[in-house]
């Protein structure tokens, strides 16, 4: 992830987005149709920024109880 991505995500747009994330569930067989939803809002690289912080998230909480404030790269 770029710096002006991370920026982004930073944002109070990207909070808002990786909020909404995190309330739905996103298994592997979401990904791709959540990708295309997000596509229609939100550059391709904001989209899969994303939907990468998010499922990152999801696998961090059992280490870090904060995780969803927190930004993880792969």
């Amino acid at each position: 992830m770029d710096l002006p991505t991370l920026s982004w995500l930073q944002s109070a747009a990207g909070h808002a987005l990786l909020a909404d994330l995190a309330a739905r569930p996103l298994a592997d067989n979401d990904v791709l149709p959540t990708l295309n939803r997000l596509r229609r809002s939100y550059s391709p690289e904001q989209a899969r920024a994303a939907i990468e912080q998010s499922l990152l998230r999801r696998r961090a909480v059992t280490k870090f109880p904060q995780a969803e404030q927190l930004f993880f790269s792969a």
